[in-house]
């Protein structure tokens, strides 16, 4: 590291991540996806940029949006705070359990009710990532904000803390039910709180979540985390996590964003409870869900792999959180164990995922010994993750195939996965044309992925150029 392609790169990498974040991915998900006459956010946005607001609500996006606006007010602009107070009051209100505890999957599009009303552990660790971030932000209890030596923009306009969502021909306050909303389920009303209470009241619920997920979710005799529960915390009848996946016990999926949440968890909460599960976590998927150069992707509950898949995408974006939990763990022999297996999994990625002439990755290898089986999509979030884990990889390393890969794959992102009338598209097929027919935005679409990509970009060239700068 250290001449003058690398810092060249990485100055571009950061600049390029910044626009796209302030002046693409945070204001179009602030324009087009507030759902202003039923608050929240709509379930479905289309290709033209249009949401469906009959569409059922997901936990999943919610949370992700939670996430990715709190990330973008402590890294970028504070006014991002707006709308992630705007998605922890919906989530509150409208997804949380009282009866028994817990995030439902999802609710109808006004928010009357539940649809699927289990408790996918999935979701819950969604949740308690997006909670976590909120807590990192200096408003909220948390430390000083992250240096800005780049220009920020100001915010489209978004919701707002006063912002009105609209019911039939009557204009209420912010967040309130909607018309015909069951009158049993009251909100948590944790805006309407003391500012210091409010702090309170929203780490009391981040414990809420771990223990619940600790309590039902814990394998306590294999390790690792079950896929899902009925509304009342019973074991699910159906344990998927969508329509595509295998009902099974475990899945490499689930575990990923527990491991996620538990890491920004033990940043706002660092007590020996929540570095015990991290640790771990951290060993089970290192141990069990890891094998050999890739991951597994379902499980019988003692770790038997029922699968033959390799996903490029998640191996590249296990190889970044795997080390990020380590560190933030802070135990040097978990450090040295996340940190081999890591490279491990990102060198396989390199070599066996990564289009090297056109610098995408592909997307599943559904059997490996079948070459006809690979599946060379272009998905958007494994683009974004791909030019997350490469770049990790290179700072590890110091290996500059790494930065060029990329620097490559985040062109590619830029080029090709960037919509004309804004965001990402979900996919691209093996010409680098868009699929049309998908959603915009919806369950599993939101900013979270290309989001939160820029937003690591950003961080890591900075402290790669910081290096650089104090080696010259």
């Amino acid at each position: 590291m250290g001449n003058d392609y690398d810092a060249q790169v990485l100055r571009w990498m950061a600049d390029a991540a910044r626009k796209e974040l302030d002046e693409n991915i945070l204001p179009y998900w602030n324009r087009y996806a507030v759902d202003r006459h039923n608050g929240g956010f709509f379930g479905l946005i289309d290709g033209q940029n249009k949401g469906d607001p009959g569409h059922a609500k997901g936990l999943v996006a919610h949370a992700r949006f939670l996430w990715t606006y709190a990330a973008g007010a402590r890294t970028r602009d504070t006014r991002w705070l707006e709308t992630a107070e705007y998605a922890e009051t919906y989530l509150d209100r409208w997804f949380w359990d009282t009866e028994h505890g817990g995030f439902f999957w999802s609710v109808r599009g006004d928010g009357s009710e539940p649809v699927v009303s289990k408790k996918q552990i999935y979701g819950q660790a969604f949740a308690l990532y997006g909670y976590s971030e909120l807590l990192r932000n200096p408003e909220f209890g948390g430390p000083g904000r992250e240096p800005q030596e780049l220009p920020r923009t100001r915010p489209a306009e978004g919701p707002g803390r006063n912002a009105e969502v609209r019911t039939g021909e009557n204009a209420r306050g912010h967040q309130e039910p909607p018309s015909g909303a069951s009158q049993s389920r009251e909100p948590g009303g944790l805006s309407r709180l003391p500012e210091e209470q409010r702090i309170q009241d929203i780490r009391r619920r981040c414990g809420e979540i771990f223990r619940l997920l600790e309590t039902y979710g814990r394998d306590g005799v294999h390790g690792g985390y079950r896929e899902a529960c009925e509304a009342d915390w019973s074991p699910a009848k159906d344990r998927r996590l969508s329509p595509v996946d295998m009902d099974c016990e475990k899945s490499m999926n689930t575990n990923l964003h527990v491991l996620e949440a538990y890491t920004n968890y033990y940043r706002i909460e660092p007590t020996p409870p929540v570095a015990e599960a991290l640790g771990s976590l951290i060993r089970t998927i290192a141990q069990r869900v890891v094998q050999g150069d890739h991951q597994g992707l379902f499980f019988t509950e003692d770790w038997s792999r029922l699968d033959r898949a390799v996903s490029y995408g998640h191996d590249i974006e296990t190889s970044w959180l795997l080390m990020e939990a380590a560190e933030v763990l802070g135990d040097s022999n978990l450090r040295g164990v996340a940190s081999e297996v890591g490279r491990r999994m990102a060198a396989a990625v390199y070599h066996r995922g990564l289009d090297h002439a056109g610098w995408w990755l592909a997307n599943e290898h559904h059997d490996p010994d079948k070459p006809e089986t690979r599946d060379t999509t272009r998905i958007w979030w494994v683009q974004a993750e791909g030019a997350v884990g490469f770049l990790n990889a290179y700072q590890a390393t110091g290996n500059l195939d790494y930065l060029r890969a990329a620097e490559g794959v985040w062109r590619y992102c830029l080029e090709h996965q960037r919509a004309e009338n804004g965001e990402w598209h979900w996919a691209l097929d093996d010409q680098d044309r868009p699929d049309l027919t998908r959603e915009k935005g919806g369950l599993w679409k939101t900013p979270y992925h290309n989001g939160r990509a820029c937003m690591e970009i950003l961080e890591r060239s900075r402290a790669l150029l910081a290096s650089i700068e104090e080696k010259s």
